[in-house]
């Protein structure tokens, strides 16, 4: 149970529960609602059992149990994706996302292995069950990812290559959409005012740890800040300067234009590899896009490096972004940071802010590279594409 993880954060929100106060119906949430909702529902399990010496404990290790449970179906999922692609090659991808160290020191301390479970599981059922059923189902799933976290909907921008049939594509689409629009509705109609005082905060938070939040002269680590119980309450921590949705509508219409390109090239349903290199791409754009950066982020696109290249290639980019997400967090923000000790200083020998855009900026230049080279494969032959 670390105390600069987000699960104190969490578990903290839910006890919220003892004074009769709830998410999105009492006050609002900067996490979709189905999360929201899911650690209450863990903090009342936890207290069927006997009070612990610490009173966090039944909380985290429900909550780490939860995790586990959705690592193993990403494993899974990976495993059955990697045998599709690369034959008996693939169970070189299940041993070398298993010795990575990112999505096991994640476990105990945020959720994203919840979101990230529902993106491979959508891509896995939109590959091996091509049918309407099989796009409604990934709609289904892509949906309750939705719910958990925003990101989750984007693996269906692969819906295109998938098939040709655009019913099918809006199919899915349709089913996500009305997933996602069927619970916040359920939401609204118990708290409508902190319903919406959610959704403006997923709009509204400024952005963190990234260079246009360093470009904004933001330098510590960022949250969602405001009066959960206050619908009007701010939710940024400062005012950006630096165009974010300007930004935002470039980095996807990018995106979209390689979509178009990418099927323009060869008609679907394509191969299998081109539409995990897609996914891949599209989470790699995604996380250049967004104008905040927590180390979890990362989690979204280490499956698909190895997935995508199963070789030296695939875990040098993974390692790569896993040490300069943990340089950043733990070590920057928890042993250095902005008001780190002159001794500290001294030794380091650098400034901080100085630190922190050398951290950024190389995170970001793998992050770049890692686009590229999926961009890239895009437009090679078969034969040709590791």
């Amino acid at each position: 149970m670390r105390d600069y993880s987000d699960l104190i954060y969490y578990r903290s929100r839910a006890s919220w529960q003892d004074f009769g106060f709830l998410p999105y119906r009492d006050y609002w949430s900067e996490y979709p609602p189905l999360f929201a909702w899911f650690s209450v529902w863990i903090d009342r399990i936890a207290r069927i059992f006997p009070v612990w010496e610490d009173d966090r404990f039944w909380y985290a290790a429900i909550f780490g149990a939860a995790m586990v449970a959705a690592e193993t179906v990403t494993f899974a999922c990976l495993y059955i994706l990697a045998r599709r692609l690369h034959g008996e090659r693939g169970l070189r991808v299940a041993w070398l996302y298993a010795s990575l160290f990112l999505p096991v020191y994640m476990l105990t301390g945020w959720y994203d292995a919840l979101p990230v479970m529902t993106i491979i599981l959508a891509l896995t059922i939109l590959l091996t069950v091509r049918s309407g059923w099989g796009m409604a189902l990934a709609g289904l799933v892509a949906g309750i990812g939705g719910l958990l976290k925003l990101v989750p909907l984007a693996i269906l921008a692969v819906t295109p290559l998938v098939t040709r049939r655009w019913r099918d594509i809006a199919l899915a689409v349709l089913v996500a959409g009305a997933v996602v629009a069927g619970v916040y509705a359920y939401a609204y109609a118990t708290g409508p005012t902190m319903t919406l005082a959610s959704l403006r905060s997923l709009t509204e938070r400024t952005g963190w740890s990234t260079l246009y939040a360093l470009a904004d002269g933001f330098l510590r680590l960022g949250k969602v800040v405001g009066d959960p119980f206050d619908p009007a309450s701010e939710v940024g921590q400062y005012d950006p300067q630096v165009p974010q949705r300007i930004i935002w509508l470039g980095w996807m219409a990018l995106g979209a234009a390689m979509l178009y390109v990418a099927r323009r090239r060869q008609s679907p349903p394509q191969e299998e590899w081109r539409v995990v290199t897609f996914a891949g791409f599209t989470y790699a754009i995604l996380l250049l896009a967004y104008p905040a950066w927590n180390p979890q982020y990362a989690l979204y696109l280490l499956p698909f490096l190895v997935l995508v290249w199963p070789n030296a290639r695939g875990l040098a980019y993974a390692l790569l972004l896993s040490f300069f997400v943990l340089l950043e967090h733990p070590v920057y923000f928890n042993l250095v940071g902005p008001n780190y000790p002159p001794a500290t200083q001294a030794i380091l020998g650098v400034d901080y802010t100085r630190l922190l855009w050398v951290i950024v900026i190389l995170r970001t230049v793998v992050l770049a590279a890692i686009a590229a080279d999926l961009g890239w494969m895009l437009f090679r032959p078969a034969a040709r594409r590791l």
